[in-house]
């Protein structure tokens, strides 16, 4: 069983509620996702092409793929979601870039405002209408609940036939209902501003993101105008403290701008952290 707000729509479009987005993830499917490394895969997109000069993406969609109403997936459908999402509190930012998105034939245009190369990292948005994911929302007289879609494109093996769902009026309502066992399964974020935690005992299962907390420099004023200073203090930080104490381990420490699961993560060019690098400087200072 998992929670969701009946009064909150499951579009993950317009949707900000993570809990919504949880339900979501299993009803629609997106253009591209990454996989635990941040490596691209097509998945609704069966290719994409970028004109450099133009400035224009072309997607091709995989075919044979249908909604579950039966409906194939269209370039127009797929258009249709990408502006919507442009206009969205959700997507909006990450496709600030894009001036236009039109179908043409079986494909989907999509013209940019900058020259801009990683767009496809950016387009795991999923694609609405009717949904292509392997589960479809339902309700009978007892409740809502989730099941298996019968057109499901993939049509890999499902753990679950059928996944009930508990309507949760609000968040303190969620958290009883995991507290009592009613739901199985809670999304929580705890880099989220609104985070809730839960007293429960349970599992944890974590989930890599491209979600990033950082300390941040004004390089242009005294005295981190100092390029030595900066590094001393990088080097005096113990990401692994911080990760333990502030999100109780569920975090991954990094020295740069990139997920260490993502192989394009550079390894090799990390510093050790020491308290030493800090105490160098501090005499060094002290000495002129």
């Amino acid at each position: 069983t998992l929670p969701y707000f009946a009064g909150e729509s499951l579009d993950p479009v317009t949707t900000t509620e993570m809990v919504q987005s949880s339900v979501g993830a299993l009803l629609y499917e997106k253009l591209f996702e990454l996989d635990e490394h941040y490596v691209l895969r097509p998945l609704l997109a069966d290719s994409c092409a970028y004109d450099a000069e133009q400035r224009v993406y072309t997607l091709t969609l995989r075919s044979g793929v249908t909604f579950s109403d039966g409906s194939a997936l269209t370039a127009r459908d797929v258009a249709a979601t990408l502006e919507q999402a442009r206009q969205s509190q959700r997507y909006a930012a990450r496709l600030a870039e894009v001036s236009s998105v039109r179908a043409q034939g079986d494909t989907v245009r999509i013209t940019m405002s900058t020259d801009l190369a990683t767009l496809a990292w950016r387009l795991d948005i999923p694609i609405v209408k009717a949904g292509t994911g392997p589960y479809v929302f339902a309700a009978s007289d007892s409740g809502a609940y989730l099941e298996q879609n019968p057109s499901w494109w993939q049509q890999k093996a499902l753990p679950l036939r059928r996944i009930e769902l508990l309507h949760c009026k609000d968040r303190d309502t969620m958290l009883y209902a995991f507290s009592s066992r009613e739901v199985q399964l809670l999304p929580l974020d705890l880099t989220g501003t609104g985070a809730s935690g839960v007293s429960a005992s349970g599992d944890y299962t974590d989930a890599p993101t491209s979600v990033m907390q950082f300390l941040g420099f004004n390089t242009r004023r005294a005295p981190f105008s100092d390029a030595a200073l900066r590094q001393a203090v990088s080097a005096a930080a113990d990401r692994q403290a911080l990760v333990d104490s502030c999100l109780l381990g569920h975090g991954s420490a990094a020295q740069f701008p990139l997920s260490p699961a993502s192989e394009e993560y550079p390894t090799e060019l990390e510093a050790p952290y020491s308290i030493a690098a800090l105490q160098q400087l501090a005499q060094e200072e002290a000495g002129t």
